[in-house]
């Protein structure tokens, strides 16, 4: 197996009280099919602004920081969607623009973003707040490296 994992959230713009959805893709591009495939996020950076709004899809669980899913099963060139979502705070942004960094991690199995990847896929910037006012935006990444998945 060979997991390729995309990162992406629904917003380019967020204002304070916006409910940001995050998406983590885990596809397995390889000939065999992979079990026990472990995925975690450590959310620490987003819960700086937001509140983490307990929905996280497909079993996965939350204990403050981390999101994690486990013993997922990926058929080869097959997908899983794993989903949460975070509620940006009222207040407490500086004024201007924020960007809420999140980083997931893969561990294990041959992945697209190893620990020291240069994969543009790994990083990428969501959006840039175009108000006047204390607003936010996501900044979402990816860093991958074997069989678990932290992010």
């Amino acid at each position: 197996p060979t997991i390729v994992v995309t990162k992406s959230v629904d917003a380019t713009v967020a204002i304070p009280g916006d409910v940001l959805h995050y998406t983590l893709q885990v596809s397995n591009t390889g000939a065999g099919d992979a079990s026990g495939v472990n995925v975690s996020d450590d959310i620490s950076s987003l819960l700086t602004y937001s509140t983490y709004d307990g929905d996280a899809s497909n079993g996965g669980t939350f204990s403050s920081p981390t999101l994690s899913w486990t013993g997922l099963s990926i058929p080869a060139g097959s997908s899983v969607s794993l989903t949460f979502s975070v509620t940006l705070n009222q207040s407490g942004f500086p004024v201007g623009t924020t960007t809420l960094p999140n980083t997931v991690v893969v561990t294990g199995l041959a992945n697209n973003c190893g620990a020291a990847s240069t994969d543009p896929a790994c990083s990428s910037r969501t959006g840039e707040s175009r108000c006047p006012v204390a607003s936010a935006s996501a900044t979402r990444s990816r860093t991958f490296s074997g069989n678990d998945f932290a992010r």
